[in-house]
């Protein structure tokens, strides 16, 4: 049983979990990587075109890699060119001889929190000097809400390979200064091709609590995930109990994986 269950696992399977450990282990937030990547991918490609638009002589030009290393882990993201490549850089990117800070990083965790009023978005962008018009920044965080209303409510699939879950601590500043704390909750899947999308997102009040994981797996549950072979996830106390709860054939297995039968 144990010869033939080896060979029905591809090695994909392998590597995914190896990549996903050893991230977790260097202290990365690989599913709020995912995330911040897929979101500043779209604002890029959406600032491309609205670019393109305001001048019909110039053409797309595909993309360019580009590695943004961040606290919370590096992001590797697809920078889309223009014909003639010095007429357009999207306004998001730090400038390309500046070093991501804390300043942006927060800047980022606040697009994501709405935590920002739009004078101190407006503030921070230009303290940063990064150029957005007030059209690029509504349409930026237009975007934004939009594709994390989806992640939110989209109905999931029953079955998955494996569901990375990060619960990120952030702090946010306020008019006055102050910094307020706050969770992030951020769930990727991969699927059973090996697939990856994005799951869910949350965002709660204060420090990271029983109670808020609690939550985000039964949203997961609620929204259609029933079989997950691999769980990797922090070691918060009570998450173990919590999988084991709600996908009954969980059993920890490694430092920050919990594996279920599917």
């Amino acid at each position: 049983m144990r010869k033939a269950k080896k060979q029905r696992e591809p090695d994909w399977l392998d590597r995914i979990l190896d990549e996903l450990q050893a991230r977790k282990e260097q202290g990365e937030s690989p599913s709020l990587v995912y995330l911040l990547e897929a979101l500043l991918n779209e604002l890029m490609k959406r600032e491309r075109k609205r670019f393109l638009e305001q001048h019909p002589q110039e053409k797309a030009n595909g993309f360019y890699r580009r590695s943004l290393r961040l606290t919370m882990g590096e992001l590797k993201l697809s920078v889309p060119r223009v014909r003639y490549g010095h007429t357009f850089r999207p306004s998001i990117l730090p400038p390309p001889w500046k070093r991501a800070d804390r300043d942006y990083e927060e800047l980022l965790i606040a697009m994501l929190a709405n935590g920002y009023s739009r004078a101190q978005m407006e503030r921070a962008l230009k303290s940063l000097g990064l150029p957005f018009s007030q059209e690029a920044l509504q349409d930026a965080l237009s975007l934004i809400q939009e594709k994390l209303s989806f992640y939110k409510t989209q109905p999931l699939k029953g079955d998955w390979f494996c569901v990375l879950i990060d619960g990120y601590r952030a702090k946010l500043r306020t008019e006055d200064g102050k910094l307020k704390e706050i969770t992030l909750f951020v769930a990727v899947g991969i699927d059973l091709e090996g697939i990856k999308e994005i799951l869910g997102f949350w965002i709660f009040p204060g420090k990271e609590t029983k109670k808020a994981w609690a939550e985000v797996f039964q949203d997961l549950v609620n929204r259609g995930v029933k079989r997950v072979l691999v769980f990797v996830t922090d070691d918060f106390p009570g998450v173990e109990d919590l999988i084991g709860k709600l996908f009954p054939f969980a059993d920890q297995k490694l430092p920050f994986c919990t594996y279920s039968a599917i």
